[in-house]
């Protein structure tokens, strides 16, 4: 990270004529002088800048966050490995597409279904020590069998990258490497973390 900007809304609607205009002509100036940088991230919850920034900022580079791509854990625009068939079932239950929680849910209760089949048991502790062990790995329509890490029990899965209408690309990126698994380059892994809940 080579610089922080705050933006500050200083109101108007976007909406009308005048407001997404000064938004548009303010990105620019905004960011005008930054340090030498590989990308732009936004952080922000209100969708005031972050959707201008890959069409306006003073030095055009790829933008993620808020604007340009966003890391999710799941998108309706994705199709590979065998999404499309899941995505095309929930939209016949529910009427409308997927969306992140929904997923998220779904894959909760998979790997809980999981761990009580392969490991033949429904105590607490049994599924808990077989989720965390080496032998769990769930299919999960990302192309990569998800696991648990076994010092903090943060899922290990891969990342969609999307623009909001498609799947752009799925991190890991080829070419990172690490001695156990390529899904522990993304995020904090075990010689980096802290952690001391778990």
């Amino acid at each position: 990270m080579v610089e922080e900007r705050e933006f500050e809304d200083t109101g108007g609607s976007r909406r009308t004529d005048t407001g997404h205009v000064l938004v548009q002509r303010q990105m620019p100036v905004f960011t005008q002088g930054a340090a030498e940088h590989d990308m732009v991230i936004a952080a922000e919850a209100s969708d005031v800048l972050g959707l201008y920034l890959p069409f306006h900022s003073w030095t055009p580079r790829p933008v993620m966050g808020s604007g340009g791509l966003r890391p999710v854990s799941f998108h309706p625009a994705h199709e590979a490995w065998g999404a499309t068939q899941f995505q095309r079932r929930f939209e016949a239950l529910s009427g409308r597409y997927v969306q992140e929680p929904d997923y998220q849910v779904w894959l909760a209760l998979r790997v809980i279904g999981e761990a009580v089949i392969r490991s033949n048991s429904a105590d607490p502790a049994t599924l808990r020590a077989y989720i965390l062990s080496d032998e769990f790995e769930l299919a999960a329509f990302k192309g990569r069998g998800v696991s648990f890490r076994s010092w903090n029990g943060q899922m290990r899965q891969p990342i969609l990258l999307t623009d909001s209408k498609l799947t752009v690309s799925v991190s890991p990126q080829d070419g990172y490497l690490h001695q156990r698994s390529t899904l522990d380059t993304l995020g904090l892994d075990q010689p980096e973390t802290s952690c001391s809940a778990f």
